[in-house]
């Protein structure tokens, strides 16, 4: 399971795909921790999480690293994200 998360002060977006890039599942969700917390849970353990980093990502990494395997993602270094046309939260997960 992979599960790519847009992190904002209020809100995040995830998108959860499975191995062959399909995707499951998308959300927005208010960036709280109980919010974050119920929807880890929800996830296969050891699912692959990559969270787009910012000023806010420490609370989430936190949280989500005690049930998966969390990466940063710059989004200056990503290609997909820093070269998109069109430029959305959605997207962005």
């Amino acid at each position: 399971m992979f599960v790519g998360i847009d992190l904002h002060k209020l809100t995040l977006n995830a998108a959860v795909m499975d191995e062959n890039g399909k995707v499951l599942n998308e959300v927005k969700m208010k960036s709280e921790p109980d919010s974050l917390r119920d929807f880890s849970e929800s996830l296969p353990e050891k699912s692959d999480v990559v969270i787009e980093s910012s000023s806010t990502w420490y609370w989430a990494y936190r949280a989500l690293s005690e049930r998966h395997n969390v990466v940063l993602s710059n989004p200056l270094k990503t290609k997909v994200i820093a070269s998109a046309k069109v430029k959305t939260d959605k997207i962005d997960a």
